[in-house]
This record gives C-alpha cells, structure tokens and sequence, in this order.
C-alpha cells in the first residue's frame, strides 16, 4: 500500500499489467464492442425498455422543438407544446433539452437521438468507472469493472433509453471519482472539481444523493473519522457545490413552475416495510438487473478488499443503495430501472473479486494468461450477444403503424380519454391525438396506498367532462376494471370498433334498459 492508502499497481502481479500499451488497447476494444452492442438496431421506436418514461421524453423533446420552429403551423406548434407542458416536471429536462437542441440542429426529429445521447453518456461513465477502479484498486479492477459494466444485458438495454437515469448512473460515477481524487490527493482544484461533479448528478436527479452521500461518507470515514473533517475549508466548499444547483431548481420548481410537490409525492410508503412481499418484489425486480450469481460476486469482492478507502467507498455506496431502497420502496420493488446506480458498484465488486480469483489461480503469463483473457473475452460476448438477441427479436416499427391508423379516425378537434398501454402517451405522441389518460388497476391501488380514496364516479365524471371519445385499446387492463366496462357497455354507444381497438360515444349517455 502507498502512503494514501492505496494499492500499488507498479510491480503487482495483474493479467493486464504488462506490456504497459495492453491496458490501453483492452480499455479502446472494450469502449467499441460496448458501444455496438448498444448501437444495434438504433432506430427502432423507443418502446423496447419502459416505453412510459422513453415516450414522455420525447413529447417534451418535440415540444422544445416546434416551440422554437419558424415555418411550423401554427395549431401543430400549440398543440405540441400543451402536450408538452401536460407532462409532469420530474426533473430538470437536461436530456429532452439536448435532444431538441438536436433536432434544431438537423432540421427535423430524429427518433433515436435520445437514445444515442444516452448511449454516449453511459460510455462516459464507462471511463470514469475504469478510472476509479483503476485509482482505488487495480488496474485488473478497472478493466474487469468496466468489461461487466458494458457487458451486462440489462446495462446494455437500460443505457439504451431516453430517460435521465443513464446519464444520472454516469454522474456518479464521476462524482464518486472526484471525491477518490480530492481524497487521495486534496487540493483546491480537486476540491472544486469533486463538488461540480456532484452537484451536477444532484440536479440530473437527485435521487443520486444517496448513493454519492454514501460513497463520500464511507471515504471519510475511512480516514478515520469525520470531527477534524468539520474544520476542513474544502469539504464545506465541496458539499457548497454539490447541494447549490439542486437547490436553485428546487426553488425555482417551488416558485416559478409550482411542481415541486408533485415531484414528492407518491413517493413514500414505509408501511411497506412490514410486508413481506414487498421484499419478494424488491428481490424480483433486482434479480432482472444483476442475476445471483453475479451479485454474490459482488458481495465477495467487496468483502475481499483490505480495510482501506476502497472498500470503504464501496461499503458506502452499498449502504447508500439499501437506505435509497427503503426510502423509495414503491418503486424499487415495481420499476427495474430504479437499480441502475447498482450496476456499476456491482461491476467494481464482481470485477475485483474475479481479479481476486485470477491472482490465486496464477495466470498472469504463459498460456495461463491467453486462456484467461479468451474467457474473460468469451463471458463479455457472450453476456452482450443475449441482449443483442433480443433486440433483434423486437421491432416496434409495426406497433408505431397501428397507433397511427388508430389515429387516423379522429380530427384534430376531438377531445378523448383512453385506456391504452404506456399511459397513453405513445397515442399522444405518434398518433397527435388529444387525450388523458384513465388510470390502470395499479395507478388505483397506488393512490389508495398513499392515503387517497377514490370513487369511481367522481373520477368518472371528473376524466370524462367535455371529452367525445373514450378509447380503449387495452382490453385486458378493461378486463381489470368490470365497473369501468360495465360502464362503458350500459351507458355509452360502441361507435367504431376494430381487432385492437374500441370507440364509445361519450357524448351520447344512455340510460340502462
């Protein structure tokens, strides 16, 4: 260990050492095959991985666009910004706004712009992974973290989506590596840097400020203990910056777009915590992340690490996770993507307990060494190839088609609600129709859950006011609901009907025979 506390990397035996260009290359060929894994079949419609969050990105994206557009009719242009501003503010639209950028640029909408933004983002913390496994560990660590970070299906098909979370995962990675740099090294400029990193993955979301919060206190703590550290000029300058910018948009979402309180609520359920399914979901839902055997990895590789900052970090963000997952107990146990922040502490664990495994099995030279890299090659092909299958398996071109043909029965001036899949969003944002969405069995229970009682026909009444049309195009969510079909069916005429679609009159109540 070197005076900071910190392994040495010159003359440690690692399979990836020597010759000091290997390194290198392995970090360029990792970085390509990642990102073709990603690239492929780049502009299906993004409705491969939680169309919900994707779609709704783009409504925001389009309606950043036109907003700006000179020669773009007028109606086409109102109605693209309403459906804009319908949208809940959940977090600074950092991504939408890059991706309208983008479309300015081009002169037209590029579908798959934000799934390329995304993709780009991820790489970057690609980069910054294989630098904080490579200043906290080993280089060994570095690659091997980065080879399973690239390489997992669900990274591959997560950092795919146009949603904020690639790019939130990313952030921290880098904050994480600026807080190990200002650490190891502490200086006035690392001190800067470390906070801006932070605070910029704080305003991406700021859900990050688990998981970056517990990384720096597990790195304090490591230097053992945190009083003398209340004293230390750059730490207070550090979290200065760190909560600035989050603060800044809480303040102006509390004042200028009155949505703060609709970016809290809903969000917290610790009744939750005494349900033992809630722990079977939480299982379920991160079993689709990182499957068993790779989690176990983890946990040894952590646990194997000396008692030093690295392990310290780790345990960190470990514990950052678990308070991150009580805290959002709905989500963490209902929406897969909520574990992405895991990805890459799972990758710094599995990678530094396989790098563990390789030194006991002596394999740095000679044929030893060849075998281990075509292993460790064929377990990164192997991994990216099942998501590259089921990306071919998919094309959402057809689903885009029968949204538009449904569409195609209605004006403009039709006002509609509509039980559809994705909250109806893939219908507003393809098929430009103008409607609200009725809530799903699970949208019910959630609110009932959080205290709110609803009844059917004041919720009704409430949706379906001075709309034309109620649309049905998910007919087992209807099954679900008997009182909303029985609803529908008694009172309301069918007006057209089609194999995935069904029409009724709103505006024609009649009376039960």
């Amino acid at each position: 260990m070197d005076e900071n506390g910190l392994p040495h990397t010159a003359g440690r035996p690692g399979l990836f050492v020597q010759p000091r260009w290997l390194s290198g290359v392995l970090l360029v060929l990792l970085l390509v095959g990642g990102a073709a894994f990603r690239l492929y079949d780049l502009t299906d419609p993004p409705l491969d991985f939680h169309p919900t969050r994707q779609v709704r990105s783009l409504i925001i994206a389009r309606g950043m666009y036109l907003q700006q557009l000179p020669d773009v009719p007028e109606q086409q242009r109102e109605y693209a910004v309403r459906q804009w501003r319908a949208q809940d503010v959940i977090e600074p639209p950092i991504m939408e706004s890059l991706v309208a950028f983008t479309y300015r640029l081009s002169g037209a909408e590029i579908v798959w712009a934000g799934r390329a933004f995304s993709i780009f983002f991820w790489m970057l913390g690609g980069l910054g992974l294989w630098l904080l496994g490579r200043r906290l560990i080993h280089v060994d660590v570095g690659l091997l973290a980065l080879m399973l970070y690239l390489g997992w299906p669900y990274a591959i098909l997560a950092s795919r989506s146009f949603q904020p979370d690639p790019l939130m995962t990313a952030a921290i990675i880098w904050a994480l590596w600026g807080a190990a740099e200002w650490q190891t090294r502490p200086a006035w400029g690392r001190a800067v840097l470390a906070g801006l990193l932070a605070g910029l993955a704080l305003l991406i979301k700021w859900t990050a400020v688990f998981f970056i919060a517990g990384g720096w206190l597990g790195l304090l703590l490591a230097d053992g203990g945190l009083r003398r550290l209340w004293r230390d000029r750059q730490l207070w300058v550090i979290g200065g910056l760190a909560v600035l910018p989050g603060l800044i948009y809480a303040l102006y979402s509390a004042m200028v777009l009155n949505s703060l309180q609709g970016q809290l609520s809903l969000r917290f359920f610790p009744q939750m915590w005494l349900d033992a399914a809630f722990y079977l979901r939480w299982w379920t839902r991160l079993n689709a992340v990182l499957n068993l055997p790779w989690l176990v990895l983890m946990i040894a590789g952590i646990f194997s690490l000396s008692a030093g900052r690295a392990r310290s970090l780790l345990l960190g963000w470990a514990v950052g996770y678990g308070v991150y997952a009580f805290i959002f107990s709905y989500y963490v146990s209902t929406h897969d993507y909520y574990h992405l922040p895991l990805i890459p502490l799972a990758a710094l664990g599995a990678g530094s307990a396989l790098a563990g495994l390789l030194s006991i099995l002596q394999v740095h030279a000679g044929w030893r060494r060849g075998m281990a890299v075509l292993g460790l090659a064929f377990i990164f092909l192997a991994e990216g190839w099942s998501a590259r299958t089921l990306l071919k398996r998919q094309d959402f071109r057809p689903v885009v088609e029968q949204i538009q043909s449904i569409a195609a029965h209605f004006s403009p001036e039709d006002s509609l609600v509509s039980l559809a899949p994705d909250y109806s969003l893939p219908l507003v944002y393809w098929g430009w129709l103008n409607t609200t969405h009725w809530f799903g069995v699970g949208d019910f229970a959630l609110r009932e859950a959080a205290g709110q009682k609803m009844d059917f026909e004041e919720y009704f009444q409430n949706q379906t006011r001075g709309r034309d049309y109620f649309l049905v195009t998910d007919f087992e969510e209807l099954a679900r609901q008997p009182q909303l079909e029985m609803e529908l069916k008694n009172h309301y005429p069918l007006v057209l009907e089609g194999p995935d679609f069904r029409v009724y009159d709103l505006r024609q109540r009649k009376e039960s025979p």
